[in-house]
């Protein structure tokens, strides 16, 4: 069994793994963004860099990635839907490029009103 902890990137992806490691854990879960936010900033290749080296030397395992509240995929409402797949590919293009093991998404629920 592996212990792991939600972790902020107030102090970027680094930090967030010192924070799971300063508090004992072997695994750990990010947003990549605000969990209240749609808009997300892609790190650059050399923080993603050395995250990469750092959660290696670390022994984090595995990273999880949990995507935004807002998204709704499964709304009938044109707009929000289409926020919310682009939220997911951003957090699919994320879990990529940092390695992460796990996604954690929320589908949302369905509703017959199509305006928004």
């Amino acid at each position: 069994m592996r212990f792991g902890v939600h972790c902020s990137l107030k102090k970027g992806l680094s930090g967030a793994l010192l924070e799971a490691k300063a508090k004992g854990c072997e695994a750990m879960q990010i947003f990549t963004r605000s969990p209240r936010m749609w808009k997300m900033r892609t790190p650059p290749d050399g923080e993603i860099n050395k995250f990469k080296k750092l959660r290696k030397e670390l022994k984090i395992f595995p990273l999880v990635v949990h995507i935004p509240y807002l998204p709704n995929l499964a709304s009938a409402k044109k707009k929000l839907f289409d926020l919310s797949l682009q939220a997911l590919k951003d957090d699919l293009s994320i879990c990529e490029k940092l390695g992460a093991e796990y996604l954690v998404i929320h589908p949302g629920s369905f509703s017959e009103d199509s305006n928004m």
